[in-house]
Order: C-alpha cells, then sequence, then structure tokens
C-alpha cells in the first residue's frame, strides 16, 4: 500500500497503532478476566478465518495483543486493514 492510503486507513482506526517498519498494525485489548479475553481471541479467529486473513494473536491473562500483515508481501494491505475494522466492530457489539 502506498503511504498516503496506509495513513488514511490509520486516521479510521485511531487506537491501532501502525509500524512502517515492520509493516503491520497493532493493538493490545484489555478484559476483566482471562476467559473474557479467550472468548474475544476465539470470536477474532472466526472472522480472520472466514476472511482467510490470519493475525498474530498474543493472550497474557487478561490482555490480547493483535498484530495484522500480509506475509505474502511483508507489508500493510488492504485486508490488514479491513480484518482490524471487523475486529473493532466486534469489540463495540459484543466486548463493551
Amino acid at each position: 500500500m502506498k503511504a498516503e492510503r496506509v495513513q488514511f486507513r490509520g486516521t479510521l482506526l485511531p487506537e491501532w497503532k501502525i509500524d512502517r517498519k515492520k509493516g503491520c498494525i497493532q493493538r493490545q485489548y484489555q478484559f476483566s478476566c482471562h476467559l473474557e479475553a479467550m472468548a474475544f481471541t476465539d470470536r477474532v479467529s472466526e472472522i480472520a478465518w472466514e476472511m482467510g486473513h490470519l493475525p498474530v494473536i498474543v493472550i497474557d491473562d487478561f490482555r490480547v495483543f493483535i498484530k495484522c500483515t500480509t506475509q505474502e508481501t511483508g507489508s500493510l494491505s488492504e485486508k490488514d486493514f479491513e480484518l482490524a475494522e471487523k475486529i473493532e466492530d466486534l469489540v463495540a457489539s459484543c466486548f463493551h
């Protein structure tokens, strides 16, 4: 993706950090308990599987860290931002 497009897409996901050197966007979520964090990661996995675009997910007790990148290119693509948007929709509808 061109830098201007990455910057624009990033403005639509202000909680996500863009790491251009690593070619990814990433975000950490905090939950009230470990089971809620696990339920969230299960739902994220389902969404990602349906898209055919799998993120890196790290669970640390009540925290979940998600990193989206396009493995084939080692950089960002529209799919990374689409997945992040779907994750944000999930959080808004189910976990807050």
